[in-house]
């Protein structure tokens, strides 16, 4: 009972969720099925009186009046029924566009970390694996309540005139035919085979959801595989050089084929197992309808009521049968969906980074002239980790300098960024900004300082403008004029379209394709427009020629201005006109100091690291 109780209380929240994506489209769906529900039983009542009326020799203007009626009520129906059809095929689409928003901006709202951690990347995926392969969730409700209405109506409206039939005795005689018609035992016999009938609808379908939800979850952790595969790598063309020269499709192909084989068995298990239930169903119901005939010819025969009723109240028991079993279809459906239920609201009630961020201090704008930033003895380790990637981290980053971060990979140049950035939250420590814990900021009005372009920046299918800006509406002499900082000026010029030139070739045919260098560049035109205090640059050169890289370092003061500007990179040669250079080892600073003074420590990781990349700048 507590297990239906919470199920109907997610039901409900369900059907709030749905009314606020798409307000009334629910109410419309029901008010269809109502109306769809009453159309045949007023076929069936009002067939039963024409053919009771011609029995009868009743006068033509009493057929004529049924006609009409019936008629009548037949196109009032049909016409409510339409018209929510058409109702709910506009609100149909802006709900299901919604539902999708809805699960990616609350993506979007999450810490960085639980983006990144392994459970909540199987939680989206069973979010959206209910959504698009099976139909379950919110998808579900939408789907299965006006079901669930319809179906009821028409069991409700079926027990109406089962129940008719039942109490209708006749008095004319005592024939052995007549007894049996009268008898409590006949009306007996006939609840009990639609008892079971219910019964078995009612067990057969809790079977089938239970089931439909255990190989759900099977095939979920498969598709993640087909997934990964098929929308990263098989159909991608910036992946197409790497699989023909080394002939990975073979591997991919394989792998899908094999996913494809374990995902056919789970299925073919569970088309088993419902066809078996079903077989129980089927078997309920055809008993149920062959006795229905033989109890309502009998009291037919015996004069308990006329001979067009036979086709009412046969309809009705049949009607019964039907509906009951879709209406135990969708309870149990609704009933299974409440797993699911649970899975999208675990997701939805995720703590979002407002939530977990503290209050916003309220000098958050004496910051936007100047940034200070104080690394406190922070660690950091991931969630569920047990080893630290940062120890003790301890340095002073003073507004207007040029910082350098080095180390070779995996030191925890990168990591300590992303919580700069506030991407993570130290372990232990405090990071501030003017003194100021960047906890205690607005999230937003935080990272609104930072203008950042990490190793794996992102441009999108989007203008060139578009891409700069990071918005529909920009400022297009600012965005030129960005670019041609960071030296796109002649690439821009050649662009057919200019600043509206497409990225790639994705969604216009007339898109253009730019190298790795490029786009580098655009990213770090991106940065600049942003043009906040903070400029944080992760090995902003590694994909440009030489020639590039040192126009882009010849230009880097022009280009950060007097802004407090941190970058990562390997090339030590661009680490010469910093004010400070920050050495990291193994998750700890080992160095600080200028260039000339940390190559001057015979034998330490600077000074290493130097001497091994020297040859190649004399």
């Amino acid at each position: 009972m507590r297990a239906w109780i919470d199920n109907f209380r997610l039901i409900l929240r369900g059907v709030g969720v749905i009314h606020k994506l798409s307000p009334y489209n629910l109410l419309a769906k029901c008010v269809r099925s109502v109306s769809n529900a009453a159309l045949p039983f007023v076929n069936l009542y009002m067939s039963a009186a024409i053919v009771n009326a011609l029995v009868a020799r009743k006068p033509l203007t009493d057929l004529w009046g049924l006609v009409l009626l019936t008629l009548v009520l037949n196109l009032t129906l049909t016409l409510i029924s339409k018209e929510m059809d058409a109702i709910n095929y506009r609100k149909w689409n802006e709900f299901y566009l919604r539902y999708n928003l809805s699960i990616g901006e609350k993506a979007q709202s999450l810490p960085y970390d639980r983006i990144e951690d392994e459970k909540t990347h199987l939680l989206i995926k069973n979010v959206d694996d209910a959504m698009k392969i099976s139909n379950y969730g919110l998808i579900k409700l939408h789907s299965r309540i006006p079901l669930l209405v319809e179906n009821l109506c028409k069991v409700l409206f079926s027990l109406g005139l089962i129940l008719s039939a039942i109490i209708q005795k006749s008095d004319n005689g005592q024939s052995m035919l007549q007894k049996i018609a009268n008898t409590y035992y006949a009306d007996g016999v006939l609840l009990i085979l639609i008892g079971l009938a219910a019964f078995a609808c009612i067990w057969a379908n809790k079977r089938n959801a239970t089931k439909s939800y255990d190989f759900l979850g099977r095939l979920s952790k498969r598709n993640r595989i087909y997934d990964y595969y098929l929308d990263h790598y098989l159909d991608s063309h910036k992946a197409g050089k790497d699989i023909r020269l080394y002939r990975q499709d073979r591997l991919i192909l394989d792998e899908i084929d094999r996913v494809g084989e374990k995902n056919g068995d789970i299925v073919d298990d569970m088309n088993a197992a419902v066809f078996r239930n079903n077989c129980r169903i089927v078997g309920a119901n055809f008993g149920l309808t062959f006795y229905t005939y033989f109890y309502v010819g009998l009291k037919a025969m015996t004069g308990v009521f006329e001979v067009g009723s036979i086709l009412k109240y046969c309809g009705g028991v049949l009607q019964f049968a039907t509906a009951f079993s879709a209406m135990m279809d969708a309870l149990s459906q609704l009933q299974a969906n409440g797993r699911y239920l649970q899975d999208y609201f675990a997701y939805m009630d995720l703590p979002s980074v407002h939530e977990t961020a503290k209050t916003a201090h309220t000098e958050v704008d004496k910051v936007r002239q100047e940034c200070c930033i104080e690394v406190e003895h922070v660690s950091f380790r991931y969630p569920g980790a047990d080893e630290y990637v940062l120890k003790d981290v301890s340095f002073v980053i003073s507004p207007g300098d040029r910082v350098a971060i080095v180390g070779q990979n995996g030191s925890g140049k990168t990591t300590m960024i992303k919580l700069i950035c506030r991407l993570y939250e130290p372990t232990e420590g405090v990071i501030r900004c003017n003194g100021i814990d960047i906890r205690e900021y607005d999230i937003n009005q935080y990272m609104a300082l930072l203008s950042v372009v990490f190793q794996d920046f992102k441009l999108f299918s989007f203008t060139l403008g578009q891409n700069v800006a990071t918005d529909i509406s920009y400022d297009r002499t600012r965005a030129e004029n960005c670019l041609k900082k960071v030296g796109l000026e002649k690439r821009l010029e050649k662009m057919s379209d200019g600043l509206d030139t497409y990225m790639y070739r994705d969604f216009d045919k007339n898109g253009v394709e730019i190298s790795g260098g490029e786009a580098q560049k655009i990213a770090m035109a991106r940065a600049i427009y942003k043009d906040a205090p903070l400029v944080i640059l992760d090995e902003p050169t590694a994909a440009l020629d030489p020639i590039a890289e040192a126009d882009i370092y010849a230009k880097f003061d022009e280009i950060s201005g007097d802004k407090t500007t941190v970058f990562i990179s390997h090339r030590l040669s661009s680490c010469r006109f910093c004010d400070n250079i920050i050495v990291f080892a193994e998750g700890r600073v080992v160095q600080q100091g200028k260039h000339d003074v940390l190559v001057s420590e015979k034998g330490s990781i600077y000074e290493t690291l130097w001497e091994a990349q020297a040859q190649y700048y004399k």
